[in-house]
C-alpha cells in the first residue's frame, strides 16, 4: 500500500516555492489516494492538475496501482493551518475555538501567529458591538469563511 508519507514527501519538495500548499492526504484502501490542496491566492482546475502529475511522477503504476483524485480544499471545508487565512481578510468567518466558544464576524487580519475578528453585532443593540478579538492560534480550533450569496 502507498503511504501518506510517501505522498507528502513527493509535495513537500515540489511545491516548497509554489503558492499552492497541501491541507490534506488520505490514502484509503485499494490505494485510493486523495489529496486536497490550498493556495495563497486561488486553487484553479490547471494547479489541481499540475498537482496531480507531480504525484504521478513519483509512484510507479507497473509496481503499485493506485486512483488518484486532486481537488481544492474547498470554501466548504474547515481551515486549520495559518497560511489558509490571508486570503480570507475582510470575509466573514465562524471560528471555533479549542475552548469550545464559537465567534462569528469579520477577519480583519491574519498572520502566522492568529487572526483579528472583529465579532458581528448584536441583532438589537448595534451600539454594544464588542472590540475586535485577537485569537492565537494555539487557542484556535478551525475556522470557515462564510460564503454570501447576497
Amino acid at each position: 500500500m502507498i503511504e501518506k508519507r510517501y505522498i507528502e514527501e513527493i509535495l513537500t519538495a515540489k511545491l516548497a516555492v509554489s503558492h499552492l500548499f497541501v491541507t490534506d492526504i488520505m490514502v484509503k484502501s485499494g490505494n485510493k489516494i486523495m489529496v486536497f490542496i490550498d493556495g495563497d491566492q486561488y486553487v484553479s482546475v490547471d494547479d489541481c492538475k499540475a498537482v496531480s502529475r507531480m504525484i504521478e511522477s513519483g509512484l510507479n503504476r507497473d509496481v503499485e496501482d493506485f486512483e488518484l483524485q486532486v481537488s481544492s480544499h474547498g470554501a466548504d471545508k474547515w481551515m486549520d493551518m495559518p497560511r489558509q487565512f490571508p486570503k480570507f481578510i475582510g470575509k466573514k468567518l465562524d471560528v471555533i475555538l479549542k475552548s469550545g466558544e464559537i465567534l462569528s464576524g469579520k477577519l480583519m487580519d491574519a498572520d502566522l501567529t492568529g487572526i483579528v475578528i472583529q465579532p458581528d453585532s448584536p441583532k438589537k443593540n448595534k451600539s454594544l458591538a464588542p472590540g475586535p478579538a485577537i485569537i492565537s492560534f494555539d487557542n484556535l480550533d478551525k475556522a470557515k469563511c462564510i460564503i454570501s450569496f447576497k
